[in-house]
């Protein structure tokens, strides 16, 4: 019986440590995933605008892009905004 107890204690502390390491990397991983969301958001504002450019020349019909009030300053929830619009 105390072998298992043994085993179990063992198997825990690794979880536990593999654990502690995760929670130690994972804010670093995020916020080196910052960047490349914004040069993301950024390439997309551009493909829009030029969307936008080409209906308003053609004279087209198409849905109007809505572009955010605070645009230049990619907030989380004017990321969700562009993101939930369709």
């Amino acid at each position: 019986m105390e072998t298992i107890f043994g085993g179990v204690s063992i198997f825990a502390v690794l979880f536990l440590l593999v654990l502690c390491i995760l929670w130690i990397l994972i804010p670093f991983a995020i916020f080196g995933i910052k960047p490349l969301l914004s040069a993301i958001l950024a390439e997309l504002r551009r493909a829009n605008e030029l969307k936008a450019h080409e209906l308003s020349v053609r004279g087209g019909t198409g849905v109007p892009v809505a572009v955010p009030v605070d645009a230049d300053r990619p907030t989380l929830k004017n990321i969700l905004a562009e993101v939930k619009q369709p």
